[in-house]
């Protein structure tokens, strides 16, 4: 932990941040089924006792978001701070060395469900506004912590936190693991296309009376799919530089003798930045009509379920900026960027807000399986990474 004097560890310790950390992960809000309401509660309290404007919004019955600002709250803020306080569930319990709920220390790590993701976010969040806090600091204009519900399934607390007067920000910096000393300036975007053939049954011992859905399907449907050129641009940033298809379900049948008359798939398809989702389906569904145009016995539905803009944020703007000096400034290691393959709140943020978004934190890949951690001096660099960004965001820079 290399930090410059009169930093956030002037206003609080390190082992406040692990505590604040440990606080969190002690609670349970696996989703689903989605019980986020202790852990907003616990957020509001601990800002609250700091002299901090908080509030709950109510997103659903039980599930709120925990909302803070530093700074004038009727002024428009600069900067949104955004992570989640839902997690992935435990999984088979056997395989963890630490119970997920203990938050145990151990090799310099904190361990449990939800220390990398997301809460260890949080944790360096509101840390960071804590020390804002206390050390006094005059803002030109507002931050906004939003610890918002359902990152994991739904997305349905970021969506409520939009229409929240609080979101009117400059930018947004979204909690998710990237480590202390790198940030994340892109994600892909994703579309869940189901397909459904239609067939046509008859005895499997004359299946020639028949029409094979799922024959049809593998055969003829997929590949179609599959082999539909698309255009995108390629980006050094991500590892993953060109859209992938993934078939993630796949039934069909009702006895095995006889010819199904029926086969649904459903396909998560992941796309690059300068791709639209809507456009990339209408390529798909124009490929499965010209595909039937050509077969006599093949009948297709094809729908859009669901749809998440990839963006890429260019280093020249004045979030990263900030970001890659105040990385540079308390880690004294220039600041590498990278783009990540999956999707979070920090896509809808970007393209609801039409701002500037990042996404920086501490953490590592062990999210979302047994055995997740995060390691303290990461979860305490970042937490000082981000309490200068703040600082050099909300008072060097004035809305704009």
């Amino acid at each position: 932990m290399a930090e410059t004097a009169g930093g956030l560890l002037a206003h609080v310790a390190a082992d406040e941040i692990v505590q604040i950390a440990q606080k969190l992960v002690r609670i349970d809000s696996v989703n689903p089924p989605g019980a986020e309401q202790k852990v907003a509660r616990a957020i509001v309290d601990l800002l609250e006792s700091e002299g901090i404007a908080a509030e709950i919004q109510d997103v659903e019955p039980g599930r709120p978001n925990a909302l803070g600002i530093v700074g004038d709250p009727k002024g428009r803020p600069s900067l949104v701070l955004c992570a989640h306080t839902d997690t992935v569930p435990f999984g088979d319990l056997t395989q963890w060395k630490h119970a997920p709920l203990d938050a145990d220390i151990e090799d310099g790590r904190l361990w449990g469900r939800g220390a990398t993701d997301d809460k260890g976010n949080l944790a360096a969040m509101i840390s960071a506004l804590i020390g804002i806090q206390r050390a006094g600091i005059r803002l030109s204009s507002p931050v906004v912590l939003a610890a918002v519900c359902d990152e994991e399934v739904s997305h349905k607390g970021i969506h409520a936190f939009l229409k929240h007067e609080w979101s009117n920000a400059s930018m947004a910096l979204v909690g998710e693991w990237s480590s202390a000393t790198r940030a994340i300036l892109g994600y892909r975007g994703a579309l869940v296309v189901e397909v459904i053939v239609h067939g046509r049954g008859a005895h499997g011992s004359r299946p020639e009376y028949g029409v094979n859905a799922i024959d049809k399907m593998v055969e003829r449907v997929l590949p179609c799919l599959r082999e539909t050129p698309l255009e995108y641009e390629s980006t050094e940033l991500f590892e993953q530089r060109h859209p992938t298809f993934n078939l993630g379900i796949i039934e069909g049948g009702t006895k095995v003798n006889m010819v199904p008359d029926r086969c649904r798939a459903l396909l998560d398809i992941r796309i690059m930045p300068g791709q639209s989702p809507q456009d990339v389906f209408k390529q798909l569904s124009e490929a499965l009509d010209a595909l039937q145009e050509q077969e006599d016995d093949l009948s297709v539905d094809v729908k859009l379920c669901s749809a998440t803009d990839p963006f890429l944020t260019p280093e020249d703007t004045l979030l990263v900026e900030h970001l890659a000096a105040s990385i540079e400034t308390v880690t004294k290691t220039k600041p590498s960027f990278f783009g990540k393959s999956s999707t979070c709140d920090a896509n809808i943020l970007s393209k609801e807000l039409r701002i500037p978004v990042a996404v920086y934190g501490p953490g590592n890949p062990s999210t979302h399986g047994p055995n997740e951690y995060v390691d303290i001096p990461d979860l305490v660099d970042s937490a000082c990474v981000l309490y200068e960004f703040t600082r050099r965001v909300c008072t060097e820079q004035a809305q704009h």
